[in-house]
């Protein structure tokens, strides 16, 4: 039996089945991906799209969606 991917967004457990690799590889459906935050373990956090990682708010400039570090600063 094979297992298919859902978000990983407590509450959300949207099936990433037909959704394209980019979300499957992040484990979050569209919807989750473009919010400009969404909570982690409890944590509001953005995917920093250079670096493939989820960091804290703190992490980037206003709504920017490259985190601090990636751009030098």
């Amino acid at each position: 039996m094979q297992r298919h991917a859902r978000s990983q967004i407590q509450g959300c457990g949207r099936s990433l089945q037909n959704s394209k690799l980019y979300y499957q590889r992040f484990k979050l459906c569209e919807d989750h991906l473009k919010r400009p935050a969404i909570s982690i373990d409890g944590v509001l956090s953005r995917l920093c799209q250079q670096c493939g990682r989820f960091h804290e708010l703190a992490a980037f400039e206003g709504k920017k969606r490259t985190c601090k570090a990636q751009v030098g600063g």
